[in-house]
């Protein structure tokens, strides 16, 4: 232990002649002292330990859509009222995102209702349309022309399944969820 005592002292002294070394080149004196310190492999260790513990103390990270406050602060010296401004075109920008966002659902409800309101026209128009022509088909039955009539009237109705099974089916193959084909295929 006695060993590791010694080593460690030197290496605190070392470390303080660092700092004075450090200390005087910010008082413009000459570097000779640090370059003396730097000559030497602990020298060199030290100063190197100094400037990684000197990077991780100042180094700072934000996230927001704003600058951190220290940054809003220096914005505010330099630009008077800069950091008011800054803070209100964030609001404003927010409040832009928000009333798009409101646009976008209002069009797409209004698409959706569109849709829902032609189908339901399409579907009356449909109804009506096939009660007239079983009332033209059953008018021809009473008037003799039994096979126009059932014809017209048979047709419509095949006409009309074959809409509702079209339409069966492609709800059903658009509601299956896709798979990606396989690599043997």
């Amino acid at each position: 232990m006695a060993a590791n005592e010694e080593e460690v002292a030197p290496s605190a002294q070392l470390n303080s002649e660092v700092q004075d070394a450090v200390a005087t080149l910010s008082n413009d004196a000459p570097p000779e002292a640090v370059l003396q310190i730097l000559e030497t492999d602990e020298g060199k260790q030290v100063f190197q330990q100094m400037v990684s513990m000197a990077i991780a103390v100042h180094e700072e990270r934000h996230s927001g859509p704003l600058p951190a406050p220290k940054t809003l602060a220096q914005y505010d010296h330099v630009v008077p009222g800069a950091a008011e401004r800054i803070i209100q075109m964030a609001e404003r920008e927010q409040a832009h995102r928000h009333q798009h966002d409101r646009d976008v659902l209002s069009l797409r409800k209004a698409a959706v209702d569109h849709v829902k309101e032609r189908e339901t026209r399409g579907q009356r128009l449909a109804g009506w349309l096939s009660l007239a022509v079983l009332l033209v088909g059953t008018y021809l039955i009473w008037l003799g022309q039994y096979k126009i009539g059932a014809g017209l009237i048979a047709s419509t109705m095949v006409a009309i399944a074959a809409v509702f099974v079209v339409r069966q089916y492609k709800q059903r193959s658009e509601s299956k969820p896709k798979t990606e084909p396989s690599e043997e295929d």
